[in-house]
């Protein structure tokens, strides 16, 4: 995974071949042509890394991730949307509560006394 010097064998291998100034004035195309990887000279090396490297990225994608059609319950996929679900579930349970009864009375009186300590701090200065 970390050799550099093959993965860039490897990719050299799979790029289109163009000549640098064709790149410079190309536009993107709309279509990427590459050779089948069997159509492709690789050494035993090259062959065993590129090798490595699809059953790597077939385990993360099909196995790890999944997707809908996947028989693992548990795969990326499936776990994020059940548990987007029960989020998107519990939200919509949510619901303000009723104020007690006396709140409202309360907050007047603590603005009352509020107001009036403030009075009584201007009195004692003046």
């Amino acid at each position: 995974m970390g050799d550099v010097t093959l993965y860039q064998s490897v990719m050299e291998k799979f790029a289109p071949k163009t000549s640098p100034a064709a790149l410079a004035s190309s536009t993107t195309p709309a279509t990427v042509v590459i050779p089948h990887p069997a159509q492709i000279a690789w050494t035993q090396e090259e062959r065993a890394y590129i090798n490595l490297i699809f059953m790597m990225n077939e385990g993360i994608h099909q196995r790890l991730i999944g997707g809908a059609d996947s028989l693992d319950e548990v795969c990326l996929y499936k776990a994020f949307r059940i548990a987007r679900k029960a989020l998107q579930d519990f939200k919509q349970g949510l619901k303000c509560e009723k104020l007690p009864r006396g709140f409202g009375v309360l907050h007047i009186l603590a603005g009352a006394l509020a107001l009036d300590g403030f009075w009584q701090v201007i009195r004692w200065f003046r």
